[in-house]
């Protein structure tokens, strides 16, 4: 039997759909729950997309699973899919141990280092916040001057993964209004208005800073997500006068853009990772694909379209995509 925790908006409803479709047992449990252990003592497996932007989420989603992996329960994700979920300093860290491709990237914890290091820097440089999605909390500093500030407010005072100028930018694009539903704008724009906490959102990030080097020329990013032995993808352009690809709602499925060498490198990654389920986002310096960031975590509607996916002979086979069955699949045969 699987235990499946139910989310709005989440993997869970793919996840009882597949059930329910293949005669699979399963039950729907609360991981916040105190007795949580004793739940899914007759269970084999216990399934919990949490949510990067939900603090109750990435306070015990890490310590109910983690107890439950230590005890012999099949988790999804497992440790090795989600530890480095939502941290671009630890995933820095993890590229330069297993030597994956990725952009070059800086992380300071004392101001002093980080502007010595700036000193030198070549500009502009991108600087990130150690969390968030869809481009929030990143952004071009052209200057030292600007970067050395950011890397002090951001070390010193903390900065924010929810960047309220960049959310409104979004709403008012044409690509949120055609790519998006009633529901998601006006939650969108409840951003704009609400307390952070009425969103159980992360609280500043302090003693962290963060930058990249900026790679011109790149009108669009690529996504490749690896589920076992299948593989799928598309491109996401960049927002108009923008660098920022991701969260843009701008996206092409044409497969014919994307190189086997990127598919290639993508399977690769996903094994040095020991990966259940990972999202890569690859940019090029020239046509070298290089990894930016990688999740366990990404909005299975935005893969709907796909025309297929790619085998680990990098043969693309044209059908339907279901990425949450396959996270299932992969549970009760790994």
């Amino acid at each position: 039997m699987l235990a499946i925790h139910q989310r709005d908006n989440s993997y869970s409803a793919g996840w009882i759909r597949y059930c329910i479709e293949n005669n699979i047992s399963y039950k729907v449990v609360d991981c916040f729950s105190n007795d949580i252990v004793e739940q899914v003592k007759d269970c084999d497996a216990v399934l919990w997309h949490f949510h990067h932007g939900k603090r109750a989420d990435m306070s015990a989603a890490p310590r109910v699973l983690r107890a439950l992996e230590h005890s012999g329960v099949k988790v999804f994700p497992n440790r090795n899919t989600s530890w480095y979920f939502d941290d671009k300093a630890a995933q820095k860290y993890l590229f330069d141990a297993l030597e994956i491709p990725s952009i070059n990237t800086h992380v300071f914890y004392d101001v002093q280092s980080a502007k010595e290091w700036l000193d030198t820097a070549q500009y502009p440089l991108v600087f990130k916040s150690s969390s968030g999605a869809g481009s929030s909390g990143v952004k071009l500093v052209n200057t030292k001057k600007k970067a050395s500030k950011q890397a002090k407010r951001s070390i010193v005072h903390g900065v924010s993964s929810l960047n309220k100028a960049s959310i409104f930018r979004d709403v008012l694009s044409w690509s949120f209004f055609k790519n998006n539903t009633l529901k998601k704008y006006i939650t969108t724009c409840a951003l704009l208005i609400l307390p952070r906490s009425f969103f159980q959102a992360p609280s500043n990030e302090t003693g962290v800073a963060i930058f990249q080097e900026y790679i011109p020329d790149n009108d669009s990013d690529v996504r490749i997500i690896v589920i076992g032995d299948k593989a799928f993808g598309i491109r996401r352009f960049v927002r108009s006068n923008d660098f920022r690809a991701s969260g843009s709602g701008k996206v092409s499925y044409d497969v014919s853009n994307i190189s086997k060498e990127t598919v290639r490198l993508s399977f690769l990654i996903a094994d040095k990772l020991d990966s259940d389920c990972c999202a890569i986002d690859f940019i090029y310096s020239g046509d070298r694909p290089r990894v930016v960031e990688v999740s366990y975590g990404f909005s299975v509607d935005a893969y709907k379209n796909c025309a297929g996916y790619w085998n680990r002979d990098l043969v693309f086979v044209t059908d339907s995509v279901d990425p949450c069955g396959w996270m299932i699949e992969n549970v009760r045969l790994g």
